[in-house]
């Protein structure tokens, strides 16, 4: 009787390690999906300004797709390179030409050259 007791004791103790291992291996092999980022965008909008070396232009750049955080570089005809880290920046422009370099956090990028002009 107690050798049937040990042998039936074994036998659950096997399945139930058995069964746990095989658990942990169903839950270790899952297959997860994944969503690519989608792809890197910008929307410029930009307004004339009113006369030369007035500084009342405007280059409003949104930022969307790629992976955050983005890292805007703006190139301007007036003074040092001005850089934002932000998905939407507002820049004010004189007359001239204006080099927009976007990039995100995987070393995506895109660039943009925008004209400034005198306002009519």
């Amino acid at each position: 009787m107690k050798k049937r007791l040990l042998i039936f004791a074994f036998i659950v103790s096997f399945i139930v390690v058995y069964t746990n291992q095989a658990t942990s291996f169903a839950l270790s092999n899952k297959q997860t999906s994944c969503q690519l980022p989608a792809e890197l965008k910008v929307e410029i909008e930009k307004q004339d300004a009113s006369a030369t070396n007035i500084k009342d232009g405007s280059i409003k750049i949104m930022v969307t797709g790629g992976i955050a955080p983005y890292r805007i570089v703006c190139y301007s005809p007036d003074s040092n390179p001005i850089v934002i880290n932000n998905s939407n920046a507002e820049i004010e422009a004189v007359e001239g030409n204006y080099i927009i370099v976007i990039q995100d956090k995987t070393n995506k990028y895109l660039k943009r050259e925008i004209n400034i002009s005198v306002r009519k």
